[in-house]
């Protein structure tokens, strides 16, 4: 929830056996295709494996531009950009349609490749004899080539695709080398311009391998009522426990998720397990609720709003039980407006601004968009007490309640700041004054066995 850096930074970090570096080749930030950028040197062995993500893609951005162009200039009707991390492959731009189906046989030779780091070109996929069209069903033709960086190492492979057998030439090949320049220029330049270093064991693969095998997992910090005391609910926040010990800081690996896009999936791991938490915490104490992280990401996808309602049912939890916190990275974009939010909230959902006060929205906004709450920053919180930030955060608090928003104050680290945010008129407080952000196990032991939720503070 709070800063971009940590999503939470509501506790230091801990000592990890392999915590992440934010390494790896920054994508595209308006093509949210999930990428899975490559780690340097893994031109050679076993082909990489697609990892199972919905396809994202967007029409618009740089890498789009790119593949666009190829597929105009050599006359076929799809051209992808792939970026490669490892064993881990996932598309950053392509000239498919959503609605299209993945072609299987198109991945596996690109993955080939990749794994071969060289070109490939064939031009009647049906008469092939190459692990690549093991699909009977194949037919057309495709090439591709690898994406290499200054240093010479892979990140990628740009291919086409056509639905006729056709004959690439050398001439068709050299353009598209040249396509794939330009491609591997401007993943250098984004890398360049976010200051990361090129990708690394413990980067992108690392967080996508630690993803998938289930390594990233909600820890939970109490939201408080400040007139009672009384925990009214949680929210989630996404650790990293690696399998040799450990727990990552979340500014070890946010930070890289929501530049490669790899946060749509990390955010979708945490609120499915939060939400299984939930239900099973309700059979005791039926009023508490749930808070999740939705990154601007997600804003990007067209049916965001539906995946999100589908996640809630499949874990047979009641919508008005959560509040979904839109961050600092979901500013008012096409995904991000009156009908999406009025969408969320006819399914019973809350919808709440994280961070609020940091800059990125403004009271106008509060006009605008037909939310539930907002929480105050917590650089706030640390100078409760001076008379220019009471000021602030008073006229933050009812200008809230004017429009009928409740108001939480992060960051509240002693009984002081408590009862002056209470003072100010913020309904709810959370901070280390009354828990640090804890596993699941050590949750349910705070909440208790009694049926009536406890008081903290």
């Amino acid at each position: 929830m709070p800063d971009q850096a940590s999503r939470d930074q509501s506790a230091p970090a801990q000592p990890a056996a392999a915590s992440p570096s934010p390494d790896g080749p920054a994508p595209d930030d308006t093509a949210p295709g999930g990428p899975r950028p490559h780690e340097p040197g893994s031109a050679a062995g076993a082909p990489p494996t697609t990892v199972p993500t919905r396809r994202r893609h967007t029409r618009h951005g740089p890498a789009y531009r790119i593949v666009a162009l190829a597929a105009q200039v050599l006359g076929v009707p799809e051209a992808t950009l792939a970026l490669v991390d490892g064993q881990l492959q996932g598309v950053l731009a392509t000239t498919r349609s959503r609605d299209e189906p993945e072609d299987r046989t198109a991945t596996r030779l690109s993955e080939a490749v990749a794994a071969a780091g060289e070109a490939l070109l064939v031009p009647d996929l049906a008469a092939l004899d190459h692990p690549g069209a093991s699909d009977s069903s194949a037919s057309g033709a495709f090439v591709g080539v690898p994406l290499v960086d200054r240093d010479e190492h892979l990140v990628g492979v740009l291919y086409l695709t056509a639905p006729a057998p056709r004959a690439f030439d050398e001439h068709d090949l050299q353009l598209l080398t040249d396509f794939a320049a330009v491609a591997a220029d401007h993943l250098d330049l984004t890398r360049r311009a976010n200051q990361l270093p090129a990708a690394g064991p413990q980067g992108i693969g690392a967080l996508a391998r630690a993803i998938s095998h289930g390594e990233i997992v909600p820890w939970y910090q109490p939201i408080v009522d400040l007139a009672t005391g009384a925990v009214i609910g949680v929210e989630a926040l996404a650790r990293w426990e690696h399998p040799q010990g450990g727990l990552g800081s979340p500014s070890s690996f946010i930070p890289l998720a929501e530049q490669t896009n790899l946060i749509v999936d990390l955010d979708r791991i945490v609120i499915r397990q939060a939400l299984e938490d939930l239900r099973r915490w309700q059979g005791r104490h039926p009023d508490l609720r749930l808070s999740v992280n939705l990154s601007g990401r997600h804003l990007d996808l067209d049916d965001w709003v539906v995946v999100v309602a589908e996640l809630v049912a499949a874990a047979g939890v009641d919508p008005a039980a959560v509040s979904l916190e839109l961050t600092e990275t979901a500013r008012p974009t096409e995904g991000l407006n009156h009908a999406s939010v009025t969408e969320l909230r006819r399914a019973g959902f809350q919808v709440w601004f994280d961070d609020f006060g940091s800059g990125w929205a403004t009271l106008q906004e509060l006009l605008t968009f037909p939310l539930d709450g907002i929480k105050i920053d917590r650089s706030f919180a640390a100078e409760l007490g001076h008379r220019v930030d009471d000021t602030i955060v008073r006229a933050i608090a009812t200008a809230s309640r004017e429009l009928g928003l409740r108001v939480v104050m992060e960051g509240v680290e002693t009984a002081e700041q408590a009862e002056i945010a209470r003072s100010l008129g913020c309904h709810y407080g959370q901070g280390f004054w009354w828990s640090r952000p804890l596993p699941a196990d050590q949750l349910e032991e705070l909440l208790g066995t009694g049926d009536a939720l406890p008081r903290l503070g």
